[in-house]
């Protein structure tokens, strides 16, 4: 994509989202909207609910807060305040992301009419069997329904939330930032891993895992978990005798510093859409290990290294078998997630495929 953009066609893009919160869908919007912000275009960003706490870095992107809840009279004003807004903001296309902004933009594209919509789900889980309906029911109202991984889209369509024919998958992007990295040999090797503490990343597979490695008797490995509620583990790992060796953190919103000391990447996840973090190891040359969990593996990584989801026992001997690497080995692997990222999955790769569908 040109960085250069003629006024004649500068977009007006209003990105609709469930919240600003913190995960993955969030940052995706924040950087969708800071990308299209640096190319020329005019953006907004709406949350419905929640506080703000993942940003787009641009001061120029306006961003606005519907302040939802479930009552319906704060469900009339969120409807009253986002016709405001578009009004205003008069946008050409509206890009929504997650189920209930999908959803919502779909009810409310009456009040907003001859402005092009996009829909995009981010998990192969959005919920049960009746969200699934509405989905199907409603696909009628959006121009266009896009999907982060294939697995995402095969989950979808077996669910009856939409056909084959009406999902378009649009891989996340990685913001390349990262150079080589020069694999060094340590006396410790340490994983990180980082996800809100919920059902879909399956931290106690991990940490059952991490005892594992622990009556095998291995002592030279250290684990980081980030992220929102992970220090609710802390009963669970002391449950193990593991807590050793694992540090819990809180969620920090910009995992550089922790790739920058960290040896490689872990993900125990059950269910997943296309998870950024994994993206972003890979990208920063970071070797991972992960669950074949959604589209995890469609980022590219060596079939190797990716373990069936729930089982705690493959997880601990694919980890032993990388910290068993030598050094060339664990170089090559980084090098070749950082330049799969770079040629697949980076803002020049992905972008101009968003850029088809606003226009």
């Amino acid at each position: 994509m040109s960085d250069t953009i003629t006024l004649s066609n500068t977009m007006n893009i209003l990105y609709l989202i469930t919240g600003m919160g913190l995960g993955g869908a969030e940052k995706c919007v924040a950087d969708l909207a800071d990308q299209f912000t640096q190319r020329g275009h005019n953006v907004h960003v709406i949350y419905m609910t929640g506080r703000l706490l993942t940003k787009p870095h641009s001061a120029a992107i306006k961003i606005y807060s519907l302040e939802m809840s479930r009552n319906p009279y704060s469900i009339m004003r969120a409807i009253l305040r986002y016709c405001i807004i578009c009004h205003k903001a008069k946008p050409t296309v509206i890009h929504s992301h997650m189920y209930h902004a999908n959803i919502f933009s779909r009810l409310t594209r009456f009040l907003v009419p001859k402005v092009k919509l996009i829909n995009t789900a981010h998990s192969c889980n959005e919920g049960g069997a009746l969200r699934m309906l509405a989905y199907n029911l409603t696909n009628c109202l959006c121009d266009t329904f896009t999907i982060v991984s294939q697995a995402a889209k095969q989950s979808f369509v077996e669910k009856k939330a939409a056909s084959n024919n009406q999902l378009i998958v649009v891989p996340n992007f990685i913001i390349q930032t990262y150079t080589k990295r020069n694999i060094q040999k340590r006396d410790k090797v340490n994983f990180l891993t980082a996800g809100t503490n919920n059902s879909a990343k399956d931290y106690p597979t991990l940490l059952r895992s991490i005892q594992i490695l622990r009556e095998l008797g291995v002592t030279n490995v250290h684990f980081t978990i980030v992220g929102t509620e992970v220090k609710k583990l802390l009963n669970l790992a002391q449950q193990l005798t593991i807590t050793d060796m694992v540090s819990l953190e809180g969620y920090c919103n910009d995992l550089k510093d922790l790739m920058a000391k960290s040896d490689a990447y872990v993900s125990s996840s059950w269910f997943e859409g296309m998870p950024l973090a994994v993206g972003e190891a890979m990208s920063a040359g970071l070797p991972v290990v992960v669950t074949n969990a959604g589209g995890t593996s469609e980022w590219g990584m060596e079939d190797n290294w990716i373990v069936p989801i729930g089982r705690p026992n493959d997880l601990a001997q694919k980890i032993l078998q990388f910290i068993s690497l030598d050094i060339e080995s664990v170089q090559q692997i980084s090098d070749k997630n950082r330049i799969t990222i770079s040629n697949l999955f980076s803002e020049a790769a992905i972008l101009p495929q968003w850029l088809s569908l606003y226009k």
